[in-house]
This record gives structure tokens, sequence and C-alpha cells, in this order.
């Protein structure tokens, strides 16, 4: 079991260094300060930044990703209806609970 395990972790291991050479990329950090030496110059403000990067992505065939929003549950007229049976059952017998005389 140890030694599939080191075999498994070495083939891993050489699987990441493969993917590291193929896909050098550089930190968040560092792109976004060598593109802001291009808008400084620019001057540029929020609007235009960010058409900007709307075309961008167009460019680069990237699709914004979004959640899919869940519909709300509906119930059915069944379960309405039993709603509101037991809540006027609840609602009688508090009616039977509380005296009449106020």
């Amino acid at each position: 079991m140890e030694n599939l395990l080191w075999i498994w972790n070495n083939e891993l291991i050489l699987w990441c260094q493969m993917t590291e050479n193929i896909f050098k990329r550089m930190s968040a950090m560092k792109k976004a300060k060598q593109i802001a030496k291009y808008f400084r110059q620019e001057r540029a403000d929020y609007q235009y930044t960010k058409d900007v990067f709307r075309k961008l992505r167009c460019v680069l065939e990237i699709e914004v990703t979004k959640k899919t929003k869940k519909l709300p549950y509906v119930p059915t007229e069944d379960e309405i209806k039993k709603y509101y049976e037991q809540d006027f059952r609840t609602f009688y017998r508090m009616l039977k609970v509380i005296p009449s005389k106020f």
C-alpha cells in the first residue's frame, strides 16, 4: 500500500511539474500592476475599465459564469388545503380554550 501510494504521489508530482511548465501564469497581483501602468497613462475611470475588461472577455472568448437561481417552492393545491384546514382546527381549538367573558 505504501509503495502504491509513493508511486501515485510520484506520478502526481511529475504531472504537476508538467502542467507548471505548460501553463506558466503570472500572479494576479503582478498582472494587475502590469495592466495598471497602461490605465494610469489614460487616466481611466470605472466605466472605461469595466468596458475594456468586457471587450477583453469577448476577445479571449471567456464566458461569464453565473449561478442559476432556484425557483421558489410552490405548494400544490392539496398541500395548501391541508395547511389551512389544520390552521383553522388550531384556531377553533384556541377559541374553545379562551374564555368568552372579557
